[in-house]
């Protein structure tokens, strides 16, 4: 993790950088099957032999962040914006199936997606204090 303090500029802005990095998160390998008529219902089993052995690849993000203060007798105001993951890398957060009928009519979930997170997000916001 790397955290840059914030630089205090003119007019009560301070920008800060925030940076993390870290090795994929472990999951449990697992196979998905369909039980019921017609593959109706849908079943994850997990291999509880191979409990969290595989890792996703490693993560990464850096964020800034644009605050600006207001000051007053007894209180101040800080309206802030966060740009998380600036960078644009692909985080991957996690697996997942979609079942899809196959040439003989029967459901297929053998093939495994991937569910990223967001590659740049905006998150604004107002914080007031006492």
């Amino acid at each position: 993790m790397f955290l840059l303090n914030p630089l205090y500029l003119k007019r009560n802005w301070t920008i800060s950088v925030y940076s993390l990095f870290y090795s994929g998160e472990p999951y449990t390998p697992s196979s998905v099957q369909f039980v019921g008529e017609n593959g109706e219902r849908q079943v994850l089993f997990y291999d509880l032999k191979r409990k969290n052995s595989k890792r996703l690849p490693a993560f990464y993000s850096m964020d800034i962040r644009f605050d600006k203060f207001w000051y007053f007798k007894k209180w101040h105001l800080n309206f802030y914006v966060n740009l998380i993951n600036v960078t644009g890398h692909k985080n991957l957060r996690n697996y997942y199936w979609t079942p899809y009928p196959n040439d003989q009519g029967n459901y297929d979930v053998s093939q495994r997606e991937e569910l990223y997170l967001s590659n740049v997000f905006v998150s604004p916001g107002i914080s007031i204090n006492f």
